[in-house]
Protein backbone atom coordinates (compact mmCIF):
# COMPACT_ATOMS: atom_id res chain seq x y z
CA UNK A 1 0.00 0.00 0.00
CA UNK A 2 1.62 3.41 -0.72
CA UNK A 3 2.14 5.96 1.77
CA UNK A 4 2.60 8.92 -0.59
CA UNK A 5 1.00 9.11 -3.86
CA UNK A 6 2.32 12.29 -5.13
CA UNK A 7 5.07 14.23 -4.42
CA UNK A 8 3.46 17.08 -2.91
CA UNK A 9 2.52 14.84 -0.51
CA UNK A 10 6.67 14.20 0.24
CA UNK A 11 7.66 17.34 0.62
CA UNK A 12 4.49 18.29 3.11
CA UNK A 13 5.19 15.21 4.70
CA UNK A 14 9.43 16.37 4.92
CA UNK A 15 8.46 19.90 5.99
CA UNK A 16 5.95 19.27 8.72
CA UNK A 17 8.60 16.39 10.26
CA UNK A 18 11.94 17.70 9.64
CA UNK A 19 10.76 21.88 10.65
CA UNK A 20 6.79 22.32 11.74
CA UNK A 21 6.02 19.47 14.25
CA UNK A 22 9.60 19.41 16.38
CA UNK A 23 9.05 23.92 16.37
CA UNK A 24 5.73 23.36 17.26
CA UNK A 25 6.29 20.27 20.11
CA UNK A 26 9.20 22.48 21.50
CA UNK A 27 7.62 25.98 21.54
CA UNK A 28 4.17 24.38 22.97
CA UNK A 29 6.20 22.88 25.83
CA UNK A 30 7.96 25.65 26.53
CA UNK A 31 4.63 27.32 26.72
CA UNK A 32 3.07 25.14 28.66
CA UNK A 33 5.67 24.99 31.31
CA UNK A 34 5.92 28.85 31.92
CA UNK A 35 2.08 29.21 31.98
CA UNK A 36 1.56 26.75 34.73
CA UNK A 37 4.29 28.53 37.20
CA UNK A 38 2.86 31.36 36.19
CA UNK A 39 -0.35 30.78 37.16
CA UNK A 40 0.75 28.86 40.00
CA UNK A 41 2.01 32.29 40.87
CA UNK A 42 -0.79 34.24 40.55
CA UNK A 43 -2.84 32.06 42.46
CA UNK A 44 -0.99 31.97 45.50
CA UNK A 45 -0.62 35.48 45.03
CA UNK A 46 -5.09 35.54 45.15
CA UNK A 47 -5.24 33.05 47.84
CA UNK A 48 -3.02 35.47 50.50
CA UNK A 49 -4.33 38.44 49.60
CA UNK A 50 -8.11 36.74 49.57
CA UNK A 51 -7.53 35.50 53.20
CA UNK A 52 -6.34 39.09 54.42
CA UNK A 53 -8.82 40.62 53.05
CA UNK A 54 -11.89 37.92 54.36
CA UNK A 55 -10.12 38.29 57.71
CA UNK A 56 -10.73 42.39 58.06
CA UNK A 57 -14.48 41.73 56.41
CA UNK A 58 -15.00 38.54 59.44
CA UNK A 59 -13.48 41.11 62.03
CA UNK A 60 -16.39 43.22 61.26
CA UNK A 61 -19.36 40.58 60.98
CA UNK A 62 -18.02 39.16 64.55
CA UNK A 63 -17.92 42.53 65.86
CA UNK A 64 -21.44 43.49 64.58
CA UNK A 65 -22.60 40.01 66.49
CA UNK A 66 -20.58 41.07 70.00
CA UNK A 67 -22.54 44.44 69.76
CA UNK A 68 -25.94 42.95 69.18
CA UNK A 69 -25.41 40.32 71.73
CA UNK A 70 -24.52 43.24 74.57
CA UNK A 71 -27.46 44.95 73.15
CA UNK A 72 -29.21 41.68 74.16
CA UNK A 73 -27.90 41.89 77.19
CA UNK A 74 -28.73 45.27 78.23
CA UNK A 75 -32.06 44.40 77.60
CA UNK A 76 -32.04 41.03 79.66
CA UNK A 77 -30.59 42.85 82.72
CA UNK A 78 -32.50 46.03 82.47
CA UNK A 79 -35.90 44.00 82.57
CA UNK A 80 -37.79 45.66 85.81
CA UNK A 81 -34.66 47.27 86.91
CA UNK A 82 -34.03 49.97 84.88
CA UNK A 83 -36.77 52.62 82.94
CA UNK A 84 -37.39 51.87 79.05
CA UNK A 85 -36.47 55.77 78.87
CA UNK A 86 -32.84 55.00 80.75
CA UNK A 87 -32.54 51.34 78.47
CA UNK A 88 -33.00 53.12 75.33
CA UNK A 89 -30.21 56.09 75.41
CA UNK A 90 -27.54 53.07 76.29
CA UNK A 91 -28.55 51.13 73.31
CA UNK A 92 -28.43 54.85 71.51
CA UNK A 93 -24.91 55.32 72.90
CA UNK A 94 -24.37 51.66 71.68
CA UNK A 95 -25.57 52.80 68.14
CA UNK A 96 -23.67 56.28 68.36
CA UNK A 97 -20.36 54.27 69.13
CA UNK A 98 -20.57 51.63 66.37
CA UNK A 99 -21.40 53.25 63.13
CA UNK A 100 -22.24 50.26 61.35
CA UNK A 101 -25.15 49.88 63.51
CA UNK A 102 -28.14 52.64 61.69
CA UNK A 103 -30.74 51.04 63.84
CA UNK A 104 -31.83 48.34 66.84
CA UNK A 105 -35.35 47.52 66.77
CA UNK A 106 -36.94 45.44 69.51
CA UNK A 107 -40.20 43.20 67.97
CA UNK A 108 -42.76 41.99 70.37
CA UNK A 109 -43.81 38.42 70.40
CA UNK A 110 -46.76 39.51 67.22
CA UNK A 111 -44.13 41.25 65.43
CA UNK A 112 -44.75 44.50 66.00
CA UNK A 113 -41.98 47.20 67.52
CA UNK A 114 -41.58 48.24 70.90
CA UNK A 115 -38.58 50.02 70.67
CA UNK A 116 -36.74 51.83 67.76
CA UNK A 117 -33.27 53.05 68.43
CA UNK A 118 -32.42 56.08 67.60
CA UNK A 119 -35.86 56.78 68.61
CA UNK A 120 -38.95 56.95 66.06
CA UNK A 121 -42.05 57.79 66.51
CA UNK A 122 -42.65 56.36 62.35
CA UNK A 123 -41.53 52.93 63.43
CA UNK A 124 -43.24 52.28 66.99
CA UNK A 125 -45.82 49.50 66.43
CA UNK A 126 -44.97 49.03 62.83
CA UNK A 127 -45.87 45.51 61.62
CA UNK A 128 -42.57 43.04 60.95
CA UNK A 129 -44.06 39.87 61.50
CA UNK A 130 -43.43 38.52 57.75
CA UNK A 131 -39.86 39.65 57.79
CA UNK A 132 -37.37 36.82 57.39
CA UNK A 133 -35.75 37.82 60.95
CA UNK A 134 -39.07 37.29 62.69
CA UNK A 135 -40.42 34.33 60.55
CA UNK A 136 -36.53 32.14 61.76
CA UNK A 137 -36.78 33.49 65.53
CA UNK A 138 -37.19 29.90 66.67
CA UNK A 139 -34.74 27.82 65.11
CA UNK A 140 -31.82 28.49 67.34
CA UNK A 141 -30.12 30.90 69.63
CA UNK A 142 -27.64 32.41 67.34
CA UNK A 143 -27.88 35.38 65.41
CA UNK A 144 -29.85 35.43 61.82
CA UNK A 145 -28.26 37.43 58.59
CA UNK A 146 -30.40 38.60 56.48
CA UNK A 147 -30.35 38.93 52.61
CA UNK A 148 -28.90 42.47 51.62
CA UNK A 149 -31.69 45.16 50.28
CA UNK A 150 -31.39 49.19 50.04
CA UNK A 151 -33.26 50.67 52.87
CA UNK A 152 -35.92 53.18 52.03
CA UNK A 153 -34.44 55.19 55.14
CA UNK A 154 -30.89 56.14 54.26
CA UNK A 155 -30.99 54.75 50.54
CA UNK A 156 -28.02 52.64 51.33
CA UNK A 157 -26.95 48.50 51.02
CA UNK A 158 -28.16 47.05 54.09
CA UNK A 159 -28.66 43.54 56.00
CA UNK A 160 -30.39 42.71 59.22
CA UNK A 161 -28.83 41.05 62.08
CA UNK A 162 -31.25 39.27 64.55
CA UNK A 163 -31.20 37.77 67.57
CA UNK A 164 -33.95 36.14 70.12
CA UNK A 165 -34.87 37.63 73.31
CA UNK A 166 -37.68 35.49 74.53
CA UNK A 167 -40.42 35.50 72.25
CA UNK A 168 -39.35 38.95 71.33
CA UNK A 169 -36.26 39.52 68.43
CA UNK A 170 -33.69 42.26 68.56
CA UNK A 171 -32.76 43.37 65.55
CA UNK A 172 -30.03 45.59 64.37
CA UNK A 173 -29.76 47.12 60.98
CA UNK A 174 -26.23 47.39 59.54
CA UNK A 175 -25.35 49.85 56.79
CA UNK A 176 -22.80 47.90 54.56
CA UNK A 177 -21.20 50.51 53.11
CA UNK A 178 -18.37 50.43 55.48
CA UNK A 179 -17.51 47.03 53.60
CA UNK A 180 -16.90 49.29 50.67
CA UNK A 181 -14.08 51.03 52.32
CA UNK A 182 -12.23 47.44 52.42
CA UNK A 183 -12.91 46.24 48.86
CA UNK A 184 -11.86 49.82 47.73
CA UNK A 185 -8.60 49.88 49.07
CA UNK A 186 -7.84 46.54 47.55
CA UNK A 187 -6.40 46.80 43.69
CA UNK A 188 -4.64 43.96 42.55
CA UNK A 189 -2.48 44.93 39.16
CA UNK A 190 -4.10 47.70 36.98
CA UNK A 191 -7.15 45.37 36.63
CA UNK A 192 -7.91 43.62 39.88
CA UNK A 193 -10.41 44.52 42.36
CA UNK A 194 -12.51 42.57 45.19
CA UNK A 195 -16.13 42.38 46.15
CA UNK A 196 -18.71 40.86 48.50
CA UNK A 197 -21.73 38.99 47.98
CA UNK A 198 -24.33 38.16 50.09
CA UNK A 199 -25.94 34.34 50.86
CA UNK A 200 -27.96 34.53 47.42
CA UNK A 201 -25.09 36.40 45.36
CA UNK A 202 -26.06 39.79 45.36
CA UNK A 203 -23.54 42.06 45.24
CA UNK A 204 -22.93 44.41 48.82
CA UNK A 205 -19.71 45.70 48.30
CA UNK A 206 -17.88 46.71 45.20
CA UNK A 207 -15.20 49.68 43.70
CA UNK A 208 -18.37 50.31 41.42
CA UNK A 209 -20.94 51.78 43.45
CA UNK A 210 -23.26 51.00 40.49
CA UNK A 211 -23.15 47.31 41.23
CA UNK A 212 -24.32 47.78 44.71
CA UNK A 213 -27.00 50.29 44.13
CA UNK A 214 -28.63 48.22 41.63
CA UNK A 215 -27.76 44.85 43.80
CA UNK A 216 -27.04 43.18 41.03
CA UNK A 217 -26.51 39.16 41.46
CA UNK A 218 -23.67 37.86 40.21
CA UNK A 219 -24.04 33.94 39.81
CA UNK A 220 -21.26 33.41 37.60
CA UNK A 221 -18.24 34.03 39.93
CA UNK A 222 -16.50 31.05 41.80
CA UNK A 223 -18.06 29.45 44.55
CA UNK A 224 -16.23 30.17 48.04
CA UNK A 225 -16.04 26.44 48.62
CA UNK A 226 -16.48 24.69 52.18
CA UNK A 227 -16.21 27.32 55.12
CA UNK A 228 -13.42 24.74 56.27
CA UNK A 229 -11.22 25.13 53.50
CA UNK A 230 -11.42 29.17 53.34
CA UNK A 231 -11.70 29.48 49.59
CA UNK A 232 -12.94 27.88 46.69
CA UNK A 233 -11.25 26.84 43.40
CA UNK A 234 -9.96 29.40 40.96
CA UNK A 235 -12.10 29.63 38.14
CA UNK A 236 -11.95 31.45 34.47
CA UNK A 237 -14.87 33.11 33.52
CA UNK A 238 -16.27 36.73 31.52
CA UNK A 239 -17.95 39.45 33.07
CA UNK A 240 -18.88 42.51 31.15
CA UNK A 241 -17.39 41.19 28.01
CA UNK A 242 -13.81 40.51 29.54
CA UNK A 243 -11.83 37.39 30.46
CA UNK A 244 -11.38 37.14 34.48
CA UNK A 245 -9.61 34.41 37.04
CA UNK A 246 -10.09 34.70 40.28
CA UNK A 247 -11.09 32.96 43.38
CA UNK A 248 -13.91 33.26 46.49
CA UNK A 249 -13.45 33.37 50.10
CA UNK A 250 -16.01 32.60 52.76
CA UNK A 251 -16.77 35.19 55.29
CA UNK A 252 -17.73 33.70 58.74
CA UNK A 253 -19.97 34.28 60.40
CA UNK A 254 -22.21 36.41 58.31
CA UNK A 255 -22.96 33.79 55.15
CA UNK A 256 -21.05 36.09 52.65
CA UNK A 257 -18.24 35.61 50.19
CA UNK A 258 -15.31 37.55 49.29
CA UNK A 259 -14.11 37.58 45.69
CA UNK A 260 -11.01 38.73 44.09
CA UNK A 261 -10.74 39.07 40.32
CA UNK A 262 -8.52 40.17 37.92
CA UNK A 263 -8.31 39.77 33.76
CA UNK A 264 -6.40 36.92 32.61
CA UNK A 265 -4.83 38.76 29.96
CA UNK A 266 -3.07 41.31 33.06
CA UNK A 267 -2.72 37.86 35.21
CA UNK A 268 -0.37 36.28 32.45
CA UNK A 269 1.12 39.40 30.92
CA UNK A 270 4.65 38.56 32.59
CA UNK A 271 4.87 34.84 30.43
CA UNK A 272 4.10 37.30 27.22
CA UNK A 273 7.42 38.32 26.35
CA UNK A 274 8.34 34.97 26.68
CA UNK A 275 5.67 33.80 24.48
CA UNK A 276 6.44 36.77 21.67
CA UNK A 277 10.11 35.21 21.87
CA UNK A 278 9.05 32.15 21.08
CA UNK A 279 7.33 33.32 18.55
CA UNK A 280 9.59 35.53 16.83
CA UNK A 281 12.01 32.38 17.28
CA UNK A 282 9.47 29.86 15.27
CA UNK A 283 8.49 32.42 13.20
CA UNK A 284 11.81 32.74 12.09
CA UNK A 285 12.82 28.74 11.55
CA UNK A 286 9.31 28.41 9.87
CA UNK A 287 9.83 31.33 7.21
CA UNK A 288 13.21 29.64 5.95
CA UNK A 289 11.36 26.25 5.83
CA UNK A 290 8.75 27.51 3.65
CA UNK A 291 11.32 29.58 1.29
CA UNK A 292 12.96 26.04 1.10
CA UNK A 293 9.56 24.30 0.37
CA UNK A 294 8.25 26.75 -2.05
CA UNK A 295 11.52 26.50 -4.09
CA UNK A 296 11.10 23.06 -4.04
CA UNK A 297 7.30 23.41 -5.57
CA UNK A 298 8.21 26.35 -7.92
CA UNK A 299 10.87 23.66 -9.59
CA UNK A 300 9.01 20.86 -9.22
CA UNK A 301 4.90 20.43 -8.24
CA UNK A 302 4.41 23.75 -9.96
CA UNK A 303 5.38 22.26 -13.52
CA UNK A 304 4.05 19.07 -13.02
CA UNK A 305 0.84 20.63 -11.38
CA UNK A 306 0.80 22.55 -15.07
CA UNK A 307 0.68 19.52 -17.54
CA UNK A 308 -2.34 18.07 -15.46
CA UNK A 309 -3.97 21.41 -16.23
CA UNK A 310 -3.11 21.28 -19.41
CA UNK A 311 -3.82 17.51 -19.50
CA UNK A 312 -7.56 19.24 -18.75
CA UNK A 313 -7.95 21.55 -21.63
CA UNK A 314 -7.05 18.70 -23.78
CA UNK A 315 -10.87 17.79 -23.44
CA UNK A 316 -11.68 20.87 -23.89
CA UNK A 317 -10.14 21.32 -27.55
CA UNK A 318 -6.91 22.94 -26.79
CA UNK A 319 -3.71 21.34 -27.80
CA UNK A 320 -1.46 23.81 -28.01
CA UNK A 321 0.58 25.23 -24.88
CA UNK A 322 3.25 27.71 -24.19
CA UNK A 323 6.51 27.47 -22.76
CA UNK A 324 6.83 26.21 -18.85
CA UNK A 325 8.52 27.53 -16.56
CA UNK A 326 12.36 26.35 -16.13
CA UNK A 327 13.08 23.51 -14.06
CA UNK A 328 15.18 20.03 -13.45
CA UNK A 329 15.91 18.50 -16.88
CA UNK A 330 13.79 15.68 -16.36
CA UNK A 331 10.61 17.91 -16.14
CA UNK A 332 11.22 19.80 -18.86
CA UNK A 333 11.88 16.83 -20.79
CA UNK A 334 8.22 15.46 -20.15
CA UNK A 335 6.50 18.72 -20.64
CA UNK A 336 8.55 18.77 -24.48
CA UNK A 337 7.15 14.95 -25.12
CA UNK A 338 3.60 16.01 -23.52
CA UNK A 339 3.84 19.17 -25.89
CA UNK A 340 4.24 17.22 -29.24
CA UNK A 341 1.49 14.46 -27.84
CA UNK A 342 -0.73 17.57 -28.11
CA UNK A 343 -0.09 17.94 -31.53
CA UNK A 344 -0.56 14.45 -32.63
CA UNK A 345 -3.68 14.41 -31.24
CA UNK A 346 -5.13 18.11 -32.71
CA UNK A 347 -4.49 16.29 -35.51
CA UNK A 348 -6.51 13.05 -35.18
CA UNK A 349 -9.85 15.51 -33.95
CA UNK A 350 -9.48 17.25 -36.66
CA UNK A 351 -9.75 13.90 -39.20
CA UNK A 352 -12.62 12.74 -36.66
CA UNK A 353 -14.45 16.08 -37.09
CA UNK A 354 -14.53 16.01 -40.67
CA UNK A 355 -15.28 12.64 -41.03
CA UNK A 356 -18.23 13.26 -38.57
CA UNK A 357 -19.42 16.83 -40.09
CA UNK A 358 -19.76 14.52 -43.51
CA UNK A 359 -22.48 12.07 -41.61
CA UNK A 360 -23.62 14.57 -40.41
CA UNK A 361 -24.66 16.01 -43.89
CA UNK A 362 -25.59 12.78 -44.94
CA UNK A 363 -27.83 12.24 -42.36
CA UNK A 364 -29.71 15.22 -42.47
CA UNK A 365 -30.14 14.08 -46.10
CA UNK A 366 -31.93 11.09 -45.20
CA UNK A 367 -34.24 12.63 -43.16
CA UNK A 368 -35.03 15.11 -45.62
CA UNK A 369 -35.39 12.53 -48.34
CA UNK A 370 -37.67 10.50 -46.14
CA UNK A 371 -39.85 13.43 -45.49
CA UNK A 372 -40.02 14.02 -49.35
CA UNK A 373 -40.65 10.33 -49.95
CA UNK A 374 -43.71 11.21 -47.26
CA UNK A 375 -45.10 13.79 -49.12
CA UNK A 376 -45.19 12.27 -52.54
CA UNK A 377 -46.71 9.40 -50.78
CA UNK A 378 -49.33 11.87 -49.39
CA UNK A 379 -49.44 13.74 -53.14
CA UNK A 380 -50.04 9.90 -54.68
CA UNK A 381 -53.06 9.69 -51.78
CA UNK A 382 -54.54 12.60 -52.79
CA UNK A 383 -54.56 11.36 -56.29
CA UNK A 384 -56.05 8.81 -55.58
CA UNK A 385 -58.82 10.32 -53.45
CA UNK A 386 -59.89 12.49 -56.24
CA UNK A 387 -60.66 9.30 -58.30
CA UNK A 388 -62.72 7.69 -55.72
CA UNK A 389 -66.25 8.31 -55.75
CA UNK A 390 -66.92 6.64 -52.01
CA UNK A 391 -66.93 8.94 -48.58
CA UNK A 392 -65.95 5.88 -46.87
CA UNK A 393 -62.92 5.31 -49.00
CA UNK A 394 -62.43 8.98 -49.17
CA UNK A 395 -62.37 9.16 -45.04
CA UNK A 396 -59.70 6.61 -45.02
CA UNK A 397 -57.59 8.37 -47.66
CA UNK A 398 -57.56 11.55 -45.25
CA UNK A 399 -56.77 9.32 -41.69
CA UNK A 400 -53.82 7.79 -43.85
CA UNK A 401 -52.20 11.01 -45.19
CA UNK A 402 -52.57 12.51 -41.08
CA UNK A 403 -50.84 9.17 -40.04
CA UNK A 404 -48.22 9.85 -42.86
CA UNK A 405 -47.80 13.04 -42.04
CA UNK A 406 -47.45 12.79 -38.45
CA UNK A 407 -44.02 10.67 -39.39
CA UNK A 408 -43.13 13.21 -42.05
CA UNK A 409 -43.36 16.20 -39.67
CA UNK A 410 -41.12 14.06 -37.19
CA UNK A 411 -38.26 13.91 -39.64
CA UNK A 412 -38.70 17.56 -40.84
CA UNK A 413 -38.33 18.57 -37.47
CA UNK A 414 -34.86 16.80 -36.98
CA UNK A 415 -34.19 17.82 -40.31
CA UNK A 416 -34.25 21.27 -39.08
CA UNK A 417 -32.97 20.69 -35.39
CA UNK A 418 -29.37 20.88 -34.57
CA UNK A 419 -30.04 17.49 -33.16
CA UNK A 420 -30.26 14.68 -35.33
CA UNK A 421 -31.13 12.27 -32.24
CA UNK A 422 -34.51 14.33 -30.48
CA UNK A 423 -36.96 17.33 -30.80
CA UNK A 424 -38.83 18.96 -29.33
CA UNK A 425 -41.98 17.53 -28.70
CA UNK A 426 -43.54 20.80 -27.76
CA UNK A 427 -43.10 22.46 -31.31
CA UNK A 428 -44.36 19.31 -32.90
CA UNK A 429 -47.55 19.51 -31.55
CA UNK A 430 -48.20 22.74 -32.24
CA UNK A 431 -47.70 22.02 -36.05
CA UNK A 432 -49.49 18.93 -36.20
CA UNK A 433 -51.89 20.82 -34.41
CA UNK A 434 -52.81 22.98 -36.82
CA UNK A 435 -52.49 20.64 -39.65
CA UNK A 436 -55.29 18.51 -38.69
CA UNK A 437 -57.14 21.63 -37.52
CA UNK A 438 -56.81 22.87 -41.45
CA UNK A 439 -57.93 19.01 -42.58
CA UNK A 440 -60.65 18.62 -40.61
CA UNK A 441 -62.28 22.44 -41.09
CA UNK A 442 -61.61 22.65 -37.06
CA UNK A 443 -62.11 26.35 -36.89
CA UNK A 444 -65.29 26.58 -38.81
CA UNK A 445 -67.40 23.74 -36.94
CA UNK A 446 -66.35 26.66 -33.74
CA UNK A 447 -64.13 23.84 -31.83
CA UNK A 448 -61.61 26.09 -29.60
CA UNK A 449 -58.22 24.61 -28.44
CA UNK A 450 -57.29 24.16 -24.80
CA UNK A 451 -53.43 23.45 -25.29
CA UNK A 452 -51.14 23.35 -22.35
CA UNK A 453 -47.52 21.87 -23.86
CA UNK A 454 -44.19 22.08 -22.05
CA UNK A 455 -40.55 21.82 -24.30
CA UNK A 456 -39.45 17.96 -23.65
CA UNK A 457 -37.16 16.56 -25.81
CA UNK A 458 -37.83 13.07 -26.86
CA UNK A 459 -35.83 10.33 -29.71
CA UNK A 460 -36.86 9.63 -32.66
CA UNK A 461 -37.93 6.36 -31.18
CA UNK A 462 -40.64 7.55 -29.04
CA UNK A 463 -41.65 10.97 -31.21
CA UNK A 464 -42.76 8.82 -33.79
CA UNK A 465 -45.08 6.88 -32.00
CA UNK A 466 -46.46 9.42 -30.01
CA UNK A 467 -47.04 11.67 -33.23
CA UNK A 468 -49.04 8.50 -34.52
CA UNK A 469 -50.69 8.46 -30.92
CA UNK A 470 -51.70 12.38 -30.80
CA UNK A 471 -52.71 12.45 -34.20
CA UNK A 472 -55.06 9.24 -33.99
CA UNK A 473 -56.58 11.04 -30.88
CA UNK A 474 -56.98 14.22 -31.75
CA UNK A 475 -58.43 12.67 -35.30
CA UNK A 476 -60.50 11.01 -33.21
CA UNK A 477 -61.98 14.24 -31.41
CA UNK A 478 -62.41 16.21 -34.39
CA UNK A 479 -64.75 13.37 -36.17
CA UNK A 480 -66.93 12.02 -33.41
CA UNK A 481 -66.91 14.34 -30.17
CA UNK A 482 -69.47 17.66 -31.92
CA UNK A 483 -72.09 16.36 -34.33
CA UNK A 484 -74.21 17.60 -36.24
CA UNK A 485 -76.56 19.64 -33.77
CA UNK A 486 -74.45 19.44 -31.08
CA UNK A 487 -75.28 23.00 -28.90
CA UNK A 488 -73.01 22.72 -25.68
CA UNK A 489 -69.42 24.03 -25.24
CA UNK A 490 -66.58 23.10 -28.35
CA UNK A 491 -63.06 22.46 -26.86
CA UNK A 492 -60.57 19.96 -27.39
CA UNK A 493 -57.93 20.12 -24.99
CA UNK A 494 -54.36 19.06 -25.28
CA UNK A 495 -51.64 18.88 -22.71
CA UNK A 496 -48.20 17.51 -22.42
CA UNK A 497 -45.42 17.83 -19.64
CA UNK A 498 -43.08 16.26 -17.54
CA UNK A 499 -44.54 14.84 -14.44
CA UNK A 500 -41.27 13.04 -13.28
CA UNK A 501 -37.77 12.92 -14.42
CA UNK A 502 -37.87 10.09 -16.70
CA UNK A 503 -41.61 10.33 -17.46
CA UNK A 504 -43.50 12.23 -19.67
CA UNK A 505 -47.68 12.41 -20.04
CA UNK A 506 -50.00 13.03 -22.93
CA UNK A 507 -53.56 13.86 -22.40
CA UNK A 508 -56.38 14.49 -24.80
CA UNK A 509 -59.65 15.68 -24.04
CA UNK A 510 -63.08 17.10 -25.28
CA UNK A 511 -67.02 18.12 -24.18
CA UNK A 512 -68.59 16.38 -26.75
CA UNK A 513 -70.48 13.07 -27.08
CA UNK A 514 -68.04 11.16 -29.91
CA UNK A 515 -67.29 8.03 -29.23
CA UNK A 516 -63.70 7.19 -27.42
CA UNK A 517 -61.28 3.98 -28.31
CA UNK A 518 -62.76 2.18 -26.23
CA UNK A 519 -66.14 2.44 -27.45
CA UNK A 520 -64.90 1.97 -31.34
CA UNK A 521 -65.11 -1.76 -32.78
CA UNK A 522 -63.42 -3.91 -31.39
CA UNK A 523 -61.19 -4.44 -34.62
CA UNK A 524 -61.17 -0.80 -35.28
CA UNK A 525 -57.68 0.45 -36.91
CA UNK A 526 -57.12 3.69 -34.50
CA UNK A 527 -57.66 1.49 -31.55
CA UNK A 528 -55.38 -1.28 -32.63
CA UNK A 529 -52.85 1.47 -33.46
CA UNK A 530 -53.00 3.43 -30.59
CA UNK A 531 -52.71 0.47 -28.43
CA UNK A 532 -49.76 -1.31 -29.88
CA UNK A 533 -48.20 2.26 -30.16
CA UNK A 534 -48.60 2.59 -26.20
CA UNK A 535 -46.84 -0.68 -25.31
CA UNK A 536 -44.44 0.37 -28.15
CA UNK A 537 -43.76 2.76 -26.03
CA UNK A 538 -43.54 1.19 -22.55
CA UNK A 539 -46.68 3.71 -21.47
CA UNK A 540 -49.98 2.86 -19.75
CA UNK A 541 -52.75 4.18 -21.71
CA UNK A 542 -56.20 4.70 -20.15
CA UNK A 543 -59.90 6.46 -21.08
CA UNK A 544 -61.82 7.83 -18.78
CA UNK A 545 -66.08 9.55 -20.06
CA UNK A 546 -67.49 11.64 -17.71
CA UNK A 547 -68.83 14.92 -19.07
CA UNK A 548 -66.77 14.40 -22.80
CA UNK A 549 -63.80 12.00 -23.29
CA UNK A 550 -60.29 11.75 -21.33
CA UNK A 551 -57.72 10.04 -22.81
CA UNK A 552 -54.20 9.74 -20.99
CA UNK A 553 -51.10 8.62 -22.03
CA UNK A 554 -47.88 7.97 -19.01
CA UNK A 555 -44.54 7.36 -20.91
CA UNK A 556 -41.12 6.82 -19.67
CA UNK A 557 -38.20 8.77 -21.31
CA UNK A 558 -35.34 6.82 -22.67
CA UNK A 559 -31.85 8.51 -21.79
CA UNK A 560 -31.49 9.66 -25.17
CA UNK A 561 -34.72 12.32 -24.22
CA UNK A 562 -33.40 15.35 -22.78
Amino acid sequence: MKIFSSLKQILLFLYLFSTVIPLLFLGGVSYSTLRGVLEEEVVATQHLLSREMASRVSRVAFEAESVLNYARAILRDAAGKQSSREVQNLLARLVENYDFFKRLTLLDETGRVTLSVPASPEQMGLDMSRQQFFLERGKGDLPLWSRAFVSLETGSPTATLSVPLGESVLVGFLDLSVLGSIVSGIRLGETGFALIRDQVQTVIAHPDPRYVQEMRNMTQLPDPGDPGDGYGETRQFYLDGRAYQGLSVSVEPSGWSLSLLQERAEALAPVRTILTTILVVLACVLLLGTLISFSLYWRILKPVKRLVEQTGQISSGVYRFGETEASFREVEALHHAFVAMGGVLEAREGALRDSLREKEVLLQEVHHRVKNNFQMIISLLNLQMLQTPQEDAQEAFIEAEGRIRSMALVHEKIYRSDSLSRIDFGSYIGDILEELYLAYSAQDQGISLDSHVEEVDLSINEAIPCGLILNELVTNVLKHAYPPGFTGEKSLGIRFHRVRKQEAELVVWDRGVGASLSEQGEFSLGKTLVQQLARQLKGDLSVTSSEGTVTTLRFPLTAASS
